[in-house]
């Protein structure tokens, strides 16, 4: 609990306005009614997770290379950040491999405080069934029972859409002040290595053209902030594909992992071959 008491009485002594009180305290309940910690300033965020501010500063300052429609906001490519993630390749089930950007202990150590202490708190919808504190894979298999067909889609390049200035949304949609969302967003992201943009197909170049040309930080594939940040971008996604299947003959739609979902049903519903090779 933010000790409010004790902020008015140190802002009164400072001379502090009644509107700065009001908004102050206005900006207090509403992270507090969703369960969110206050926080007002980069050196306040490092005070709560232990971590030095000028580390901080570090991490998140470099030089702007793309401006969005909001001012507070700056795309950050950051030479230091990249620094601070190990880069390598895992071979996938399917064809090809996936990019992992892990970060070294200090910087995700970072990542799991945000994650538990503000992601967690978050409420996400109820078809997503990954990379959910108590949930498992039992919990997706369940809704799967019974089902005379499975429609399973993997998004294309699902991190790689989210990029920072998303992030950044995320947590200005929590109630954060515009500050403390660009340092979270840039904490949260990193940009790749030009040899990840290089081994796009040109099938991919022409779907992410702007992602592709503006190569912007993203979500990295190894951070331990970056599933529930998908889920959460995901949320709205979620409930437009859930009033689907309550307009359809659909039993159920699962997200089973950040890009991947599940459709379900259970009346005898034929998918064209040439679906099921394309999707799954």
């Amino acid at each position: 609990m933010f000790p409010i008491e004790q902020f008015i009485a140190n802002a009164k002594e400072a001379n502090r306005s009644d509107e700065f009180l009001d908004e102050a305290k206005n900006y207090i309940f509403n992270l507090e009614v969703e369960g969110y910690p206050v926080l007002f300033s980069l050196v306040h965020l490092s005070i709560s997770m232990g971590v030095e501010s000028d580390y901080i500063r570090a991490l998140t300052s470099g030089k702007n290379q793309l401006v969005s429609s909001d001012p507070a906001y700056n795309t950050n490519c950051n030479s230091y950040r990249e620094t601070r993630y190990k880069y390598f390749k895992l071979r996938k089930r399917s064809n090809g491999f996936r990019t992992i950007s892990a970060p070294h202990k200090d910087l995700k150590y970072i990542q799991k405080w945000i994650y538990f202490n503000i992601l967690c708190k978050h409420k996400l919808s109820s078809s997503c069934k990954g990379f959910v504190p108590g949930l498992s894979i039992k919990d997706n298999a369940r809704v799967h029972e019974g089902a005379s067909t499975i429609l399973k889609i993997d998004l294309l390049k699902f991190f790689d859409t989210i990029t920072e200035k998303r992030v950044y949304g995320v947590f200005a949609s929590m109630g954060y002040l515009k500050n403390l969302c660009v340092t979270m967003a840039r904490l949260c992201c990193c940009n790749h290595r030009e040899d990840y943009w290089d081994s796009y197909s040109e099938q991919d170049k022409e779907i992410l053209f702007d992602l592709f040309k503006e190569r912007s930080a993203v979500l990295p594939q190894g951070a331990p902030s970056s599933p529930m940040l998908a889920n959460i971008i995901a949320k709205r996604m979620d409930e437009r594909f859930e009033k689907l299947s309550v307009c359809t003959s659909l039993k159920s739609i699962v997200r089973i992992l950040c890009d991947i979902f599940t459709f379900v049903e259970s009346t005898g519903l034929k998918i064209p071959k040439k679906a099921r090779n394309f999707f799954c």
